[in-house]
C-alpha cells in the first residue's frame, strides 16, 4: 500500500499537465498589482509635474503684467487658469500669490537678511494669506537672493492628488510648489481690492 501511495507521488511530482494553469493563478495576481501600482505612481508624478507646469505659468504671466492692478478677482482669475490647467476641481485645488522683497541686510552670507512684502492673497482659507512674520520666520530659506527693494512675484500652488488605487499610500497627497519670478518689465505691481 505504501509503495503505491509513494508510486503515485512520485508520478504526480513528476507531471507537468496543468503546470501552465497554476503558474498563471500564481503570478496574475502579481502581475496585475504590479500594473496597479506602475499607473498609480506613473499618474502622481504627472500630476506633480502639471502642477509644477501650471505654477511656472501662472507666475510667468503675472511677471510680465505692465502697468496692472492686482486685486481678488485678478488672482481669482488666476485660480481659475491654475483649475484649468490641472484639470482640478474648486475643491481640491488653491493658489497663494505674494509680492516680496528683500528690506534690509540683503547680502548672500547675511545671517540678518529681512524679508518683507507688499500683498498676499489666497484662494482658499486653508493657505491664508502670508505675513511678514512667516516669510521671516518660514521663509527666507526659499526666496532667493535679491537687491534691497527688488520686487519678486510668489506663487504658492497647492493641490490635492486623489490615487486611483490604494496602493499603500495616503487617500489624498497634497502636492505643493512654490515659484518666485523677479518682475520683467514692470518694478512693482500694485495691489488694489477692487481690481
Amino acid at each position: 500500500m505504501i509503495r503505491i501511495i509513494a508510486a503515485r507521488l512520485r508520478h504526480f511530482a513528476s507531471s507537468v499537465h496543468g503546470s501552465m494553469s497554476a503558474e498563471l493563478v500564481i503570478v496574475l495576481p502579481l502581475l496585475m498589482a504590479w500594473v496597479g501600482m506602475s499607473l498609480v505612481f506613473f499618474d502622481g508624478y504627472y500630476m506633480r509635474v502639471v502642477n509644477q507646469k501650471a505654477a511656472y505659468t501662472l507666475s510667468d504671466l503675472m511677471s510680465r503684467e505692465i502697468g496692472t492692478k492686482i486685486g481678488p478677482a485678478y488672482i481669482e482669475g488666476m485660480d481659475d487658469v491654475f483649475e484649468f490647467l490641472t484639470a482640478a476641481d474648486d475643491a481640491s485645488a488653491a493658489i497663494r500669490v505674494s509680492m516680496v522683497y528683500c528690506e534690509d541686510h540683503c547680502a548672500a552670507d547675511d545671517p540678518e537678511r529681512k524679508l518683507n512684502l507688499d500683498w498676499s492673497h489666497s484662494t482658499s482659507s486653508a493657505h491664508p494669506k502670508l505675513t511678514a512674520a512667516d516669510l521671516n520666520s518660514d521663509y527666507l530659506d526659499k526666496i532667493p537672493l535679491a537687491m534691497k527693494a527688488d520686487r519678486q512675484i510668489m506663487v504658492e500652488t497647492y493641490f490635492d492628488f486623489v490615487p486611483l488605487f490604494n496602493v499603500g499610500l495616503s487617500d489624498t497627497i497634497n502636492m505643493e510648489t512654490r515659484v518666485i519670478t523677479r518682475l520683467r518689465f514692470d518694478s512693482f505691481l500694485e495691489w488694489d481690492d477692487g481690481a
